[in-house]
């Protein structure tokens, strides 16, 4: 559990799949979300900036543990908080961590995943803060997230159901296409062997018949 105050840094969320300058703007919501938390006094990211310029060896962002307690030792936080916004598509993960500079010990972990829009990060971000530091959502919070893991459940069902139509038809051209488009490789590749094992035969017994036929009416 985070017992108490202290200093810490926040370094800027690490994007994959977005922009900087997405990165930038969820990172200031996620700065400022975590000093209305209160429960740890953050270093300003402009001195943040310019103790790392001066370094010249760290990023303003890292989500390894490793490097956020380099971090957190060379600007003398007691904690640093790290963490990755990344964009598959329609997929979203997010995740973050607080470790603790003098020991190098990891105080909280915690991650999130759905299926969105681009807008439902604002919110995102704001839970992720909360849950690292161990902290209740307020209730207009906790409501927009519940309402985004639902609509994340909805479009998953949907998008399964679109899949499993388009499995179904793969499957009626040819046994064994279905199973590959889910990424069932092992059963995909058995339906399709036995497939052409079996039509392998079926050429060869035609071949031999044909040409016992034609040796016959010769």
């Amino acid at each position: 559990s985070q017992e108490g105050d202290g200093t810490a840094v926040a370094l800027d969320l690490v994007p994959r799949g977005i922009t900087e300058d997405q990165s930038a703007v969820l990172t200031k919501i996620f700065r400022e979300q975590i000093e209305d938390i209160g429960r740890v006094t953050l270093i300003e990211r402009e001195k943040m900036i310019k103790l790392l310029a001066v370094e010249g060896t760290l990023p303003r962002w890292c989500a390894a543990e490793w490097c956020a307690v380099e971090v957190g030792r060379l600007l003398g936080a007691e904690k640093v908080v790290a963490g990755y916004v990344e964009k598959e598509g329609i997929r979203f993960s997010l995740g973050g961590i607080v470790v603790a500079s003098e020991s190098g010990d990891v105080i909280s972990m915690t991650s999130i995943e759905f299926v969105g829009e681009m807008e439902s990060l604002t919110a995102a971000v704001k839970v992720l803060a909360y849950q690292l530091f161990e902290t209740a959502l307020p209730p207009d919070l906790r409501s927009e997230h519940h309402e985004i893991m639902k609509h994340s459940e909805d479009l998953q069902g949907i998008t399964n159901a679109r899949k499993r139509m388009t499995a179904v038809i793969r499957s009626a051209i040819f046994p064994g296409l279905g199973q590959l488009y889910l990424e069932k490789k092992f059963l995909g590749l058995g339906l399709l062997a036995t497939q052409v094992t079996l039509g392998a035969v079926i050429v060869t017994h035609y071949s031999r018949y044909s040409t016992a036929y034609d040796e016959t009416v010769a």
